[in-house]
């Protein structure tokens, strides 16, 4: 646990979580270290929070044996993995038809904020990055998502959450409308997180400098509408 809120903080460059929801993202560097802590923080919230929430003061035991890390890592790494995708199709979904250039950078954005996230560990396996890219890749030719839809939008992340969870899967479909709940809370804070921090006009325009595009679209409001 504070290993990986060490490693938010460090993504994002801003210290306490409260410092990161005033920051404009500018800069395609800051995206990408904004959709990796995001996503790292979500997994935090719903992952390890339903670990608190089953296990009570039996947690910090539990977080400490190396078979339940063993098998927690995957579900750390894959639901985040996962959620990532779903953060930036949701980012992709809300920008202006005249940002359909930007539509090429998405692989490359990704597979950067994934490294963003560092090295996998062993658990996890030396395949994790290559497939999680292969799976992102499927989804872009995909429609994109309805932004009026949060829980359709985010439900892949959601699956993947459940289908690694490191507990009984009886237990787990048992709690799933508990676990959906607390996953929709942190959500809809991304989403409105980059109705704010996503909308600054010189992130579009730094990101079609960096594709070799003329001087292009405005953001206007549609980049990041609020859910």
């Amino acid at each position: 646990m504070k290993g990986l809120t060490e490693m938010i903080g460090r993504l994002i460059g801003l210290g306490p979580v409260s410092g990161w929801r005033r920051k404009t993202v500018t800069t395609r560097e800051e995206l990408i270290r904004f959709l990796a802590a995001e996503a790292a923080f979500t997994v935090q919230k719903t992952a390890y929070g339903y670990c608190r929430a089953r296990v009570g003061r039996q947690q910090d035991k539990l977080v400490s044996e190396p078979e339940f890390i063993a098998r927690m890592e995957p579900c750390r790494w894959q639901t985040a993995a996962a959620v990532l995708a779903d953060m930036l199709l949701w980012w992709l979904a809300g920008l202006p038809a005249g940002a359909d250039r930007l539509r090429r950078q998405v692989p490359e954005l990704y597979a950067d904020a994934l490294t963003a996230l560092g090295s996998p560990p062993q658990a996890v396996g030396p395949e994790f990055h290559p497939a999680a890219c292969s799976a992102f890749a499927r989804r872009l030719d995909q429609p994109l998502p309805d932004r009026a839809d949060i829980k359709a939008a985010f439900d892949p992340g959601f699956r993947v959450l459940l289908d690694t969870l490191p507990f009984n899967r009886d237990l787990v479909d048992w709690d799933a409308a508990q676990i959906r709940h607390t996953f929709r809370l942190w959500v809809v804070h991304h989403c409105d997180r980059q109705g704010r921090m996503l909308m600054a006009d010189s992130l579009m325009t730094a990101l079609l400098a960096g594709d070799g595009a003329e001087e292009g679209v405005r953001h206007g409001s549609g980049v990041a509408a609020r859910a």
